[in-house]
């Protein structure tokens, strides 16, 4: 009989827990760098280790299974397209199979990067060896917290009328950074400098995709917007070597007072109550004008997803020309890896708040439900190429049956009603909302781990280190509302909300997947007329960026699954939370913004709420052409907390109206 060991190396998906007998945390990358370091330092080795192997189990072929190659993995053939004119990859984005397909992904290079820890662990001397096989047995593949401060030296970011300035900064860790970084080789435990596993992947000889794949994405006769050799993240050419990390700095940091509100709102607010309202970015129903819908229950339904929140995280690290901006070339990153695992994470959070919610029944009799539907190509029992039993959605419910938990579970046993407490107090420190709109510091468990992470061996010593200088001394503020945001706090505890910011406010989308035919941004602004510049591949590092709504979608010609919502004329919806912004604007003194009550923020954002839509990543198109030809449309809405701790939510259809009837030619219609 053949053991779990065997199964995993034919492909078998069996999950860390068969091949270890035990289930184990899932914890952010800095955490799992300054806790378990000889875990961490296997890890490197394993990864870089599969970079090098071209088979079945390698990095560039598990990558490929996300998009690009065009070829079949392991010979097993994509359902999406039935007329089966040609392949086209696996990945079912725009379907609500979407969270349950990426977690038996995860479990596949999870698991194949265990094997080769193992393998590596062996080849260390007897003084090294038992503590290292030990340490292998504890990895789980890290996630990407977003939300966990990377330094506390300082960083700045533009913003209206002055840079804004933080203590806190939530760039992308820079063990991800470091083009370099050492590691401790067999068989003595000496420390080396090598490539960076985690930096770039490399395209080369047998792991390099087909010229035709790089037509998909790079126009032919025109200069490439992605470059052939390496990944990279914020490029502003294709032939660059490194990173544009001073624009990656700016985008994770700009993007996390929204992002906090989308992941608190995703994982605990009733309008995403339903797998239908979550999973997916899909339209779920109903009139396409409202946006915080109800359904069949009278159940308000939010018009964000788990899968809107995870596109823009792809192009908030990816940038317009970085691989992790689109579908095909996002799994060769290295980053998705972690980032997907943060996805895997709220994904879990979700399940634990809605324990009894699962997917809708099928909608006509003798048809097979969405949770029954094979996730391909991840086999549960495989008997050749291309044969076996797969998972479906139903096989993926439980982590600790596949092998881990994330660390926000470890204690807390059956007192699943305490998990929000403890997120809260991971997070709360960084949000600004009505019912607490102070910002204090994070709590020991979450402060940054900066000197922890520059005072190990794996950055220490590094012939050229990447690390970004901070942005220190922190800069005079001097233009300030007599009474700024901080003063709401002592008045808080008395009359629990303040009238002046009663809501958080969100701009909402829907618009046609296949508008772009591949991947397409939409930019929200709060600018005068005349600010919001008319280049595309600027408008992201405006300091008059509110949010952005990112379509993480492959063409019809890259893509089987894109092709088949493509003719469905499938819609999706998104959700950006716009408050951080106004808030700036509160606490401006010479602006027009009083509060955040309708009757200040509705004519406010007539006047400066602004949306551009991008393809391609720099070509601006005008949405009024998209309203007719993508059904683009633009609403405002609010989520409004009262003094008893309840919440509504409120639409201003109005405001669109009037920003429609006001708009120049190119601004928001």
């Amino acid at each position: 009989m053949a053991t779990a060991q065997d199964l995993a190396a034919s492909g078998v998906v069996v999950g860390v827990k068969a091949l270890t007998g035990k289930v184990q945390p899932r914890v952010d990358i800095d955490v799992l760098l300054t806790e378990k370091p000889d875990t961490f330092n296997l890890m490197l080795q394993a990864l870089a280790a599969m970079q090098n192997n071209p088979d079945l189990l390698g990095f560039y072929s598990i990558a490929g299974i996300h998009g690009f190659p065009t070829t079949t993995w392991d010979s097993v053939l994509s359902r999406f397209n039935s007329a089966g004119a040609r392949f086209g990859g696996y990945c079912p984005h725009g379907r609500i199979i979407f969270p349950t397909w990426h977690r038996p992904y995860l479990l596949l290079i999870e698991q194949t990067i265990y094997q080769n820890m193992v393998e590596i662990a062996a080849k260390y001397d007897p003084p090294h060896r038992d503590r290292y096989l030990k340490a292998a047995n504890e990895f789980r593949l890290p996630y990407l917290d977003y939300f966990r401060a990377r330094d506390d030296r300082g960083v700045k970011m533009p913003g209206p009328g002055e840079d804004k300035w933080s203590k806190y900064d939530f760039r992308l860790p820079d063990v991800l950074n470091e083009p370099r970084i050492n590691v401790k080789l067999p068989p003595l435990d000496n420390i080396e400098e090598i490539d960076n596993p985690l930096y770039t992947y490399k395209f080369k000889d047998n792991r390099n995709l087909p010229q035709d794949d790089w037509d998909q994405v790079n126009t032919p006769g025109q200069s490439p917007q992605f470059s052939t050799s390496q990944t990279l993240r914020w490029p502003t050419s294709a032939t660059q070597t490194e990173h544009g990390l001073e624009a990656l700095s700016i985008s994770l940091n700009q993007a996390r007072a929204g992002g906090i509100t989308t992941f608190f709102d995703l994982i605990s607010t009733a309008p995403y109550a339903t797998l239908e309202a979550v999973a997916s970015d899909r339209l779920v129903r109903g009139d396409m004008t409202t946006f915080r819908k109800l359904n069949e229950d009278n159940q308000v339904i939010g018009s964000g997803s788990i899968e809107g929140f995870h596109g823009n995280y792809h192009i908030f690290i990816g940038g317009n020309s970085g691989h992790m901006s689109v579908v095909p070339i996002a799994a060769f990153d290295p980053v998705f890896w972690l980032h997907h695992a943060q996805v895997d994470r709220v994904w879990s959070l979700w399940q634990a708040f809605h324990p009894d919610v699962w997917f809708p029944p099928a909608k006509k009799a003798g048809q097979q439900a969405d949770n029954e539907k094979d996730l391909l190509p991840f086999y549960l029992q495989r008997d050749g190429p291309g044969k076996g039993k797969f998972y479906n959605s139903d096989d993926t419910k439980s982590t600790e049956d596949l092998g881990y938990v994330y660390d926000d579970f470890v204690g807390l046993g059956e007192k699943k009603d305490e998990l929000l407490g403890r997120l809260k107090g991971k997070y709360d420190w960084q949000r600004v909302k009505p019912d607490d709109p102070s910002i204090t510091d994070p709590n020991n468990a979450m402060k940054p781990l900066y000197t922890q992470i520059h005072g190990s061996y794996f950055l220490a010593n590094l012939k050229s280190s990447k690390t970004l200088t901070p942005a220190v001394p922190a800069p005079t503020i001097t233009r300030r509302r007599k009474r700024p945001l901080q003063s709401l706090v002592a008045q808080s505890a008395a009359a629990k909300i303040d009238p002046i910011f009663d809501r958080e406010w969100y701009v909402d989308t829907t618009v046609l997947r296949s508008a772009a035919n591949g991947p397409f941004t939409i930019y929200f602004f709060l600018a005068p007329q005349g600010e919001v510049t008319s280049e595309g591949a600027s408008l992201a590092q405006s300091p008059f960026l509110a949010g952005i709504n990112h379509m993480f979608v492959a063409s019809a010609e890259a893509c089987d699954n894109c092709g088949d919502l493509e003719a469905l004329r499938q819609m999706s919806s998104e959700t950006t939370p716009i408050t951080p912004l106004l808030l700036t604007y509160l606490e401006l003194e010479d602006n027009e913004l009083e509060s955040l009550r309708p009757e200040h923020v509705k004519p406010f954002l007539v006047k400066y709420l602004r949306w551009r839509v991008v393809f391609n990543g720099s070509e601006i198109q005008d949405p009024r052409v998209l309203a007719q030809s993508a059904h683009l449309k633009i609403g405002v809405s609010a989520k409004v907390y009262h003094d008893d701790g309840t919440k509504t939510y409120e639409e201003y259809p109005d405001v669109v109206e009037q920003i429609k009837a006001n708009a120049s030619a190119v601004a928001g219609v």
